[in-house]
């Protein structure tokens, strides 16, 4: 089995350190680090800087590997939908050359085409952790580095970037993106402390192609909708789960929020919904639809301090929270090095954005 051999930046909690403290004796041998008395040869450590081309597996990697390295010839593969939403995004035109990245080696529900990893040739691919040994292992097998990647909740995220950020050697950028997003927590939690109005319920739906789609407490939406002044009205629930009218009519919530995946057209699919119109989201046209920025706002990301924002406004809407277009503005400098004029962030804040 090939292992990664990139040297540990020694930061605290970084997966990077405690897999080298809890290497194998035989895998710090393979990486230059070979046991006290041992007459093998050390073997060269690659280390971050050899780093150049990387594959996401998962959707939001891609534009991680774009505001880590921040650079389009970095990213060599990813899914194809990331592909296609960086194609819409306002990061095409800065970051163009991305769009040639291969999609062939993502296969359904994630699996590697090896053959396409093979030809390509990354330096490192990102995939799943969680998901499944038949994603990780036939890569690994085919002797090629990976980033094993968890993405279910705030810690995860924040530990995938520093983890990438290692990885790349770009560590001073990603602590840059991190700190960053502890502002804008701080900034929320202060405004959070001011509320008089009670936390209003929110069924968050990630899709409504095959039914209305919920999401529950163990969910990320459930973060987010915490840092937002909000809760989740289907936090009884675990997963994703269909949901019939008539159990979103018992869960009464006062905000309806549609995931990015979904078309406009699906907001108004809603509130025309006859079955729905005892529900208070409904009746009070509380329903939202999550924009898209560099990437979908919903899934953990880099760029998930703008949808905690954009969830305390919609839901506080008379609260004094940092203004959102700004924010835009100034997480697109941060995170990818873009200056977007002011027309760019409100299209995106308001949900016009692809236009």
């Amino acid at each position: 089995m090939a292992h990664l051999c990139f040297r540990s930046s020694g930061r605290p909690g970084s997966r990077w350190a405690a897999a080298v403290a809890t290497a194998p004796l035989a895998w710090l041998a393979g990486c230059g680090g070979a046991p006290a008395g041992s007459t093998a040869p050390a073997a060269a450590s690659p280390t971050a800087a050899t780093v150049d081309r990387v594959v996401a597996f998962p959707m939001p990697g891609a534009t991680a590997v774009l505001a880590a390295t921040r650079r389009a010839e970095a990213l060599a593969g990813a899914h194809a939908e990331a592909v296609a939403a960086l194609a819409a995004s306002p990061l095409r035109e800065d970051y163009g050359a991305a769009l040639r990245a291969s999609t062939a080696m993502v296969g359904a529900g994630f699996r590697p085409n090896v053959e396409e990893l093979l030809r390509v040739r990354p330096d490192l691919v990102m995939q799943w952790a969680d998901r499944g040994a038949g994603l990780v292992e036939p890569i690994e097998r085919a002797g090629l580095r990976v980033l094993p990647v968890r993405l279910g909740t705030e810690a995860d995220a924040r530990a995938a970037l520093a983890d990438l950020g290692d990885a790349t050697g770009t560590s001073a950028r990603v602590e840059a993106m991190l700190a960053w997003r502890d502002r804008v927590e701080r900034e929320l939690a202060a405004v959070r402390a001011t509320l008089a109005s009670p936390a209003p319920r929110v069924l968050y739906v990630p899709r409504i192609g095959g039914g209305y789609q919920a999401a529950g407490g163990d969910h990320y939406v459930e973060e987010a909708l915490a840092r937002a002044g909000g809760r989740n009205a289907a936090s009884a629930l675990r997963g994703t789960p269909l949901l019939g009218p008539e159990q979103i009519v018992e869960l009464a919530p006062e905000v309806l929020v549609l995931g990015s995946f979904e078309p406009a057209t699906s907001v108004e699919r809603l509130l025309r919904d006859p079955r729905l119109a005892a529900v208070p989201a409904i009746r009070d046209r509380r329903v939202y639809h999550v924009p898209i920025g560099g990437y979908r706002w919903d899934p953990p990301s880099q760029e998930s301090p703008l949808y905690w924002l954009w969830l305390a406004h919609r839901l506080h809407p008379q609260a004094p929270w940092p203004a959102l277009e700004p924010a835009v503005v100034e997480a697109f400098e941060v995170l990818y090095g873009v200056r977007l004029d002011a027309t760019a962030a409100r299209a995106i804040a308001e949900r016009r954005w692809p236009s």
